[in-house]
């Protein structure tokens, strides 16, 4: 289960851009949430903090250790509320928003790595059902039970619109219309981790 880490607008996507302030850098590994100071900051998901000091450019910066060689790093806290090897649940507050280290105003920079790799939090964020920043904090809803479909090439089929992404592979159908088309298809269904799947393959 994941969550929204802090509320407030995306102020600077993830990848190359223009240093803000002395000592950035022109490739930005996270995403910026803009937020007052004191803004509660929560941890995303389940996991162990691994990462919990202060440094240069990141100020009060934390890291926790998810599963799946997934790893969420928070920065620039005004104060920490965790230590190295406190295990946290999903939305618990791990901090509270500021501008410390190498930062020209109070926000929450928020990155997501795999295996080591920087990944785009947005895109990682929304294939777990979390519009990153926006609104009140929000928890995607669990997968059980929920009719989806297999993403087997590089593009959906055409009839599936407004969908829902899960880890980059699964989609969840848009409509009860469109899953009666795909079993007038003949588009076989599958059964994987107690989700009903659907196996679409592309020409």
């Amino acid at each position: 289960m994941w969550s929204n880490p802090c509320t407030g607008p995306i102020t600077s996507p993830f990848g190359p851009r223009t240093p803000p302030a002395g000592g950035a850098s022109s490739m930005h590994l996270g995403t910026d949430i803009g937020a007052p100071a004191g803004t509660p900051v929560y941890a995303a998901a389940a996991g162990t903090v691994t990462f919990s000091q202060f440094t240069p450019t990141g100020g009060n910066e934390v890291w926790i250790q998810h599963t799946e060689g997934i790893l969420t790093k928070y920065l620039h806290h005004s104060t920490v509320l965790v230590s190295r090897g406190q295990v946290v649940t999903q939305g618990q507050q791990i901090g509270t928003v500021g501008k410390t280290g190498t930062a020209t105003g109070n926000h929450l920079h928020f990155e997501t790595h795999v295996n080591g790799t920087p990944q785009d939090p947005q895109p990682f964020m929304a294939a777990r059902g979390i519009a990153l920043g926006t609104g009140a904090p929000t928890t995607a809803r669990p997968l059980e039970g929920r009719k989806m479909i297999y993403r087997s090439g590089g593009r959906y089929a055409s009839l599936v619109h407004g969908i829902y992404a899960h880890n980059g592979s699964w989609v969840e159908l848009a409509s009860a219309e469109e899953r009666t088309n795909l079993m007038r298809a003949g588009v076989p269904e599958v059964w994987i981790l107690e989700v009903t799947l659907y196996n679409l393959i592309h020409s």
